[in-house]
């Protein structure tokens, strides 16, 4: 029973930190992606680019 208690336990905090990082992504994500009145969509992908590069070297 003890082990079964310890298992529940270390499920529920893997699936609320792994909860917490996907919040954040989806927060970024969105930030990256809002577009001001008036920017172009050059002005959006190339910002867009930047920040993926910035974060994925395999990717050009």
């Amino acid at each position: 029973m003890k082990l079964i208690n310890q298992t529940l336990i270390t499920v529920a905090a893997v699936t609320a930190a792994s909860t917490l990082l996907v919040t954040s992504a989806v927060a970024d994500m969105y930030r990256v992606t809002s577009i001001a009145p008036g920017m172009s969509p050059f002005v959006v992908n190339t910002s867009i680019a930047k920040v993926v590069s910035k974060h994925n070297a395999d990717i050009q």
